[in-house]
């Protein structure tokens, strides 16, 4: 099964993308689309069957890809957003203020008082990608569904909706998504995630 979670940055995505294709056993593609000569040209980006890809639609519109045929040589969409804007935008902020995607960083008050401009610019891209990624819903030809960083990472609602999705009846890797492995104020003492043990 091919499937794409459409995003854009600081939602989550990376952990999510870790953790379907460890439920899925299927080889992951993270972003290929950020050198999109190498993605074009690339054709497990285009036909491998057993994939999971992770792109932020930035990276597929500046490609000049055509984003309803690239959803259709998929079987299953995920158009994952982070609905606190907020939180979305100082991480944002953070993450081109150091160049650092994923290492577990803390965060305080001060830093973010000094950075008020930047995360204010940050929450305002924000705002107009996560508009072009949920209107992908009603274009989207292939199953679609819509996911967030707080569904997955908060509450878990959406973790059995995508279980469902994605024919997932037993979820060995749900430590992939734990919520202590968040990035800001995460715990960097974990571990590599690990398999759910089997009771016998």
């Amino acid at each position: 099964m091919r499937v794409l979670i459409l995003t854009h940055p600081r939602s989550g995505g990376f952990s999510l993308l870790s953790w379907i294709s460890r439920e899925l056993n299927h080889i992951s593609y993270h972003e290929p689309f950020l050198n999109p000569s190498h993605a074009q040209t690339c054709p497990d980006v285009w036909h491998r069957l057993d994939m999971v890809m992770k792109e932020d639609i930035t990276h597929l519109i500046d490609a000049g890809v055509d984003l309803f045929r690239f959803m259709e040589s998929f079987d299953r969409v995920i158009l994952h957003v982070r609905t606190d804007l907020r939180e979305l935008a100082i991480s944002w902020a953070r993450q081109l203020a150091t160049g650092e995607s994923h290492l577990v960083y803390e965060m305080n008050e001060q830093w973010i008082s000094d950075h008020a401009e930047e995360i204010a610019q940050a929450e305002a891209r924000a705002v107009r990608l996560q508009g072009k990624i949920l209107a992908q819903k009603s274009k989207c030809p292939v199953p679609c569904i819509t996911t967030s960083y707080e569904g997955i990472y908060t509450s878990k609602r959406d973790i059995p909706k995508l279980c469902q999705f994605l024919g997932i009846s037993d979820p060995q890797w749900l430590d992939s998504i734990n919520p202590a492995r968040r990035l800001r104020n995460g715990d960097s003492t974990l571990e590599e995630a690990v398999r759910k043990i089997r009771i016998i």
